[in-house]
């Protein structure tokens, strides 16, 4: 019982070393481009547990993303090491050399004895070739009913089918006809409705305190999947100067907030479109940080309290869109 229990803890315990290690050893990835005139490619990397888990894309050659764990490749092309294979030109030369270079075998003498049984066996299959044409011909007949039977199954199951999607076509249309056509005054009250609903739903007092706790978690979640290192060197230039210049003062600000994080020297050219030069953006995240951030925007109470107003919002839509419906096919009888 005691090395049962042993085993038993053992398990216990290296399940809780993996959960652990899955939800705090951080997943790394490292993206470097190079966008010259000589060079132009980007490679993307990214390891997890301390690299048993490894990712890798190079762009444009091999072009091919490569998952592997430990040593067993699971994306992309597996290396299998082998015997180079020769080229059908280089096989159809040795084949050449060796039908050329090899004796011709020697010829087999016929006996007597091996006449009478040639004869013998040509007269049987003489014999049987006239067998075979009367079955033959048997044969050709019955694949021509077969035939024939098919061919007159075929068209009724194509008109069987046609005959199907026609009525179901019909079918639609006539619920569509026989629906009540909604007037422009009930639409506008539907919408109305709506804006007054949402309106007092923001102003209540759980909705907006929700909406900004939840934003600050999602932001907190964007911060810690940024890169924590950008360096490099770019030149850029859009078709129109406005647009790199708005561009360079979100690099601008990037870099006022973040300085650390932001070493990048970034060269703007308002003549011309241009891209060019060398970036590394290297980065790591927890599990756990992510985790954390959406369990609490779910088991919120204050979300539970939303979605429940609107569920109640939903089935009162669906009660007020049937009344209207059955006063609208009361009007047409009348």
């Amino acid at each position: 019982m005691a090395v049962v229990g042993w085993i038993l803890l053992s398990i216990v315990l290296l399940l809780l070393a993996l959960i652990l290690a899955i939800l705090f050893v951080p997943i790394r990835y490292k993206v470097t481009a190079k966008l010259n005139a000589r060079e132009k490619g980007v490679s993307v990397k990214v390891t997890w547990l301390l690299c048993l888990v490894r990712f890798f894309f190079d762009f444009p050659k091999p072009g091919e993303p490569i998952l592997k764990v430990a040593f067993v490749t699971i994306l992309g092309k597996k290396d299998k090491p082998g015997k180079p294979k020769k080229s059908k030109k280089k096989k159809a030369k040795n084949e050449g050399k060796e039908s050329q270079g090899n004796p011709s075998e020697e010829a087999t003498q016929e006996t007597p004895q091996e006449d009478h049984i040639e004869e013998a066996v040509q007269e049987e299959h003489a014999e049987g070739g006239a067998q075979e044409g009367h079955s033959e011909e048997a044969t050709q007949e019955e694949q021509s009913q077969i035939q024939a039977s098919d061919t007159e199954k075929e068209p009724a199951s194509e008109n069987a089918d046609s005959k199907s999607e026609d009525s179901k076509e019909a079918k639609s249309k006539k619920e569509k006809k026989d629906q009540p056509k909604v007037s422009f005054k009930e639409k506008l009250q539907k919408i109305k409705e709506e804006v007054i609903f949402y309106k007092e739903l923001w102003e209540d007092g759980n909705t907006k305190p929700f909406v900004q706790s939840a934003l600050a978690r999602v932001f907190h979640v964007v911060k810690n999947l940024l890169p924590r290192k950008v360096s490099g060197k770019l030149l850029f230039g859009a078709a129109t100067p406005d647009v790199t210049g708005y561009l360079y003062g979100v690099y601008c600000m990037l870099r006022a907030t973040w300085p650390k994080r932001f070493p990048l020297e970034f060269s703007p050219d308002f003549e011309r479109q241009v891209l060019e030069g060398e970036l590394m953006i290297k980065g790591r995240f927890c599990i756990f940080t992510i985790l954390v951030d959406a369990l609490r925007i779910w088991f919120d109470k204050r979300l539970k309290i939303l979605r429940s107003k609107l569920d109640a919002k939903k089935g009162k839509t669906k009660e007020t869109d049937q009344k209207h419906i059955k006063k609208r096919k009361k009007n047409k009888k009348k």
